[in-house]
């Protein structure tokens, strides 16, 4: 999914990311097309079997969260994803 112009400016506010603008509107349209399907998974394999591990990392330093990740007064709190086991931090 695009949204902007085919130049390098940034046209809405400072510092927007795809997550502010794009992934909102990706998120209600897949949720709308998917709508009375049956949940099911995305992979046969365990994520394991792939090389993933379920790390939590701080949002601001990317580094493994520690309790102060927690308390960031700008609201940026900690992620827990998949990963690959070597890209871990």
């Amino acid at each position: 999914m695009w949204i902007g112009h085919d130049n390098p400016q940034n046209l809405l506010l400072k510092d927007t990311t795809g997550g502010s603008y794009a992934a909102p509107l990706w998120q209600k349209f897949m949720e709308k097309i998917h709508e009375g399907l049956p949940d099911k998974a995305i992979i046969d394999e365990e994520p394991s079997a792939l090389g993933l591990v379920k790390k939590t990392v701080c949002s601001v330093s990317g580094l493994l969260a520690t309790d102060a990740c927690y308390l960031d007064k700008a609201g940026h709190t900690p992620i827990t994803d998949w990963m690959l086991e070597s890209d871990a931090p």
